[in-house]
């Protein structure tokens, strides 16, 4: 059996291999399936069910993968490309040697999700970035304003981010009550125009008592 749009609701417990998939497979279910070099390009994937599925090196090129379910899935040297994944779910998912390169993923859910050698390089607004387990993860390059992680190690030992988003970070610690004499050495960590920023979208007792 071939993974064709028209059977988009019939691919569940089956195993496809070396297959160059297009069409419309919005509601499509492929539930504990396995797909080897699967390769999906320019197609519509909202909302697809790929629970407990298992990926072996397949990409995913400008497909639009919004509310798509990767729950419980295992994915090994995939690529997603120029794709739209906001609010897709990765929960309790297992990914390595992946990368998610431009696109978008706002909203998405990677909770309790265990990553190894990934790299994200997309839209992470608001996404859920409380992994359950990362090694070697590398978030340069993606904007990761309002993204909700654990405070533990898992999100911050040998994890790759870029000077915005650090500074960022520094930023907002520089905005905490209680370590006030801190908070000049925070600032000088950081640009003129990150400084700009964080004044802008964070308003303190302080800085409403001055204004």
């Amino acid at each position: 059996m071939s993974f064709r749009s028209n059977d988009r609701r019939r691919l569940s417990h089956r195993h496809f291999k070396d297959e160059d998939a297009r069409g419309d497979f919005r509601n499509g279910v492929a539930v504990q399936s396995t797909l080897e070099r699967v390769s999906f390009t320019d197609s519509p994937m909202d909302a697809f069910n790929f629970t407990n599925s298992a990926f072996l090196d397949c990409t995913f090129t400008r497909c639009s993968l919004k509310l798509s379910s990767f729950n419980a899935a295992v994915l090994k040297g995939c690529r997603f490309e120029e794709c739209d994944m906001d609010q897709a779910s990765f929960k309790h998912a297992s990914l390595s040697d992946c990368q998610i390169i431009g696109g978008r993923a706002e909203y998405a859910v990677f909770e309790d999700a265990e990553v190894k050698n990934v790299k994200m390089e997309t839209q992470l607004h608001g996404a859920d970035l409380r992994f359950g387990r990362s090694k070697y993860l590398d978030l340069t390059g993606s904007n990761l304003w309002g993204a909700s992680i654990k405070v533990n190690c898992t999100n911050f030992a040998d994890v790759l981010i870029d000077r915005r988003s650090l500074e960022v970070f520094i930023g907002l610690l520089s905005k905490t009550a209680g370590n006030e004499e801190l908070t000049p050495l925070l600032e000088d960590l950081i640009s003129e125009q990150t400084k700009g920023i964080v004044k802008r979208i964070v308003r303190t007792s302080t800085d409403e008592k001055v204004a």
